[in-house]
């Protein structure tokens, strides 16, 4: 509850995670096992405004008892990527100074 307070009270929206269900676990056998989702990504209306495309999922949980999250956002304004160019004529003007 005192999560859901936060995020209601801060207008934070979590984000979907994909991968793993659970981000937590006891790593215990049988019935002893507890599996939990703690781990998760919030933001707010107007970081999303300003990404569009945004992904989080889970990574492989190695020694830890958490599976780590990876979030990852492509700005909606991103500059088109252009092949970079170099002309040799470019170094006929060169001066080296020693």
């Amino acid at each position: 509850m005192d999560l859901q307070s936060f995020t209601d009270m801060n207008n934070q929206i979590h984000l979907p995670t994909l991968g793993a269900q659970f981000t937590w676990t006891n790593k215990r056998r049988g019935v002893a096992l507890i599996e939990k989702r703690l781990d998760r990504s919030m933001c707010n209306e107007d970081w999303i405004d300003a990404w569009s495309r945004v992904t989080c999922n889970t990574m492989p949980r190695l020694p830890s008892h958490h599976h780590p999250l990876l979030l990852h956002s492509v700005s909606s304004t991103s500059s088109r990527i252009t092949q970079f160019r170099f002309h040799k004529m470019c170094l006929k003007d060169l001066v080296v100074e020693v």
